[in-house]
């Protein structure tokens, strides 16, 4: 799955990260969360969302860069 966009700036808690992350994750199994921002730096929060999803047994990631949000997804570039 792939969420692409602005990047607002953001005031989120330790906990609502963790709850953010818990929502994020549905029963569809092997299921890869691609979240591509522009201008995004990812931060501590943004590790620690990822490493709740991962515990759980799914994948996500933060990308800057659609070539390489489409390489992690294993998908072709669209034209």
């Amino acid at each position: 799955m792939l969420a692409e966009g602005h990047f607002k700036q953001r005031q989120l808690s330790t906990p609502d990260a963790f709850l953010s992350a818990k929502k994020a994750i549905t029963s569809i199994s092997g299921l890869k969360l691609a979240y591509y921002f522009y201008n995004y730096k990812p931060d501590d929060i943004s590790e620690f969302f990822k490493t709740v999803i991962h515990n759980r047994g799914e994948k996500a990631e933060f990308f800057t860069n659609k070539e390489s949000t489409f390489k992690w997804l294993w998908i072709s570039k669209p034209d």
